[in-house]
């Protein structure tokens, strides 16, 4: 399952340029969804990045087509949830290989 990348070529002028003024490393917005047997699956988003090191903004996470915006960092992975972050492809590439791989 591949991330699906929202925006990938930085233009003049939109919101992820603004974001990286100094275009010294991209910046991307991805959905990632969780898979049912995916070590994310029943952790918070702060649990999941602190163990990870992410370097990611999650921006919503989609749980059945309802965006949740608010203290989504506390809010539990479920399974089937897709989660929107902006980051540096590395670390987007690094939260897909994490929402797929199965729990130990």
């Amino acid at each position: 399952m591949q991330p699906h990348i929202v925006q990938h070529d930085l233009k003049k002028g939109c919101l992820l340029q603004k974001l990286d003024h100094t275009g010294a490393f991209p910046i991307d917005v991805a959905e990632i969804p969780v898979c049912a047997e995916s070590a994310l699956a029943g952790q918070t988003l702060q649990q999941a990045w602190t163990k990870a090191d992410l370097s990611l903004l999650p921006v919503a996470i989609n749980r059945n087509n309802r965006f949740l915006f608010i203290a989504i960092h506390r809010e539990r992975l479920h399974p089937s949830d897709t989660l929107i972050v902006i980051g540096q492809p590395s670390s987007i590439r690094e939260l897909q290989r994490l929402a797929t791989l199965p729990s130990q």
